[in-house]
């Protein structure tokens, strides 16, 4: 424990089971084994006292799969406009792709309009699909 703590605070991250270095693929190993431990139940308290004092530990895979998500939808949403279509709708009648696009652009706009929204995100969104927070115009389409 203290080895993988000493690591993370030298290096700014967390060990790697892809790593070069046998060492920081042992700590990954170790680390993976008390993470199974802590979701089963079965932690040592010494274990849970000492990584504690390590930020985001139990959340590391959420986050990063999140994240991963929310680039993939992204990457999905220009492709969806580049390819002629209006801006996903996300009512309920609405099914498949375009449901799931519009949900996630509609839940996008509501994190921003309350001041949630990452600025790197709302970046990356001002940069590959503009006019985004507008969407729809209502009634009619514009002709052509």
């Amino acid at each position: 424990m203290a080895q993988l703590i000493a690591m993370v605070q030298e290096s700014g991250r967390y060990p790697s089971t892809k790593a070069d270095d046998n060492t920081e693929r042992a700590l990954a190993a170790w680390l993976n084994r008390r993470r199974k431990d802590a979701r089963e139940g079965r932690l040592l308290p010494v274990f849970r006292d000492g990584l504690s004092a390590m930020p985001g530990l139990q959340d590391l895979r959420r986050v990063a799969s999140d994240e991963a998500r929310w680039q993939e939808r992204l990457a999905a949403l220009e492709a969806y406009r580049g390819s002629g279509q209006d801006w996903p709708r996300h009512k309920a009648t609405i099914e498949g792709l375009e449901h799931e696009l519009g949900v996630w652009l509609h839940t996008q706009r509501y994190k921003a309009r309350r001041g949630e929204l990452a600025p790197a995100k709302k970046a990356a969104l001002n940069a590959r699909v503009p006019g985004w927070r507008s969407g729809r115009l209502r009634g009619r389409k514009p002709p052509g």
